[in-house]
């Protein structure tokens, strides 16, 4: 198949995995159209995911604001790894200064989200980020969204990042669960068993991964919304309910 998504691992690796994948989402109705996905995170009224489009869409819209706080005016690499079909860096690739690389092993969703948008500035590259396909201290910010979820080990994970960012650099965990204690994340497990199960893809549950908040900040991840303000805008349903987790490489 010719695509112009640039691939730096084999995808026939990765197949079987990716399939299965594609499959579980079509059921949960997150295989979007072309003119659906060019206008996410907005999507129509009734859609039965609107709810959860609506805090996404204030979870990009916060990092942007972020990017925009510490960035302002300077030339700046962005690794949006896990992205899917890459509405999230297509979002954020409109200020001066941003380069985005866009990748997953998911390649269907790369080439529409290739397809879909046209930005010149953003990239979208088939890659396993455990084969190293990007060179030590490259990357200013590296974001998950929604992502971090399908890695199984946040330790590995957290140091095969930290050596692509640059010094003074950091990666972002945006809308991914954590869990208080090890017996939360083992019924949260449980849970997502009985779900993948009852949509008839028990297999489905062996790459969605259930960690630890404590883990996380003994790994040096740090949330930005412990404060009471934070707090009261997640229950009352005006924020994701998920922490945003910053890892800091030292300059």
């Amino acid at each position: 198949m010719l695509t112009d998504v640039i691939i730096l691992s084999e995808p026939r690796q990765y197949l079987q995995k990716e399939t299965l994948y594609l499959n579980v989402r079509r059921k949960e109705g997150r295989v979007l159209r072309d003119d659906q996905v060019k206008n996410l995170p907005q999507v129509p009224t009734d859609h039965p995911l609107r709810k959860e489009w609506s805090l996404r869409q204030n979870s990009c819209h916060r990092f942007d604001k972020w990017l925009q706080q510490h960035y302002a005016g300077q030339q700046i690499r962005l690794l949006d790894l896990g992205c899917g079909n890459g509405w999230m860096a297509a979002n954020l690739a409109g200020k001066e200064g941003r380069e985005i690389i866009a990748t997953d092993l998911n390649m269907e969703e790369l080439t529409q989200g290739r397809r879909v948008f046209s930005s010149p500035v953003v990239q979208f590259v088939y890659a396993d980020l455990f084969q190293r396909p990007f060179p030590e201290n490259h990357f200013d910010v590296v974001y998950l969204a929604a992502a971090l979820q399908y890695f199984p080990d946040l330790a590995t994970l957290s140091t095969e990042i930290l050596r692509i960012v640059k010094p003074g650099g950091t990666v972002h965990c945006i809308d991914t669960p954590f869990y208080p204690t090890p017996i939360d994340a083992a019924a949260a497990a449980e849970r997502t068993q009985q779900y993948y199960t009852s949509q008839g893809f028990p297999q489905m549950a062996e790459y969605y991964h259930h960690h630890c908040l404590p883990e996380a900040e003994q790994l040096g991840w740090r949330s930005v919304d412990r404060g009471i303000y934070a707090r009261c805008l997640q229950k009352l349903g005006r924020r994701s309910p998920f922490p945003w987790l910053i890892l800091s490489k030292e300059g």
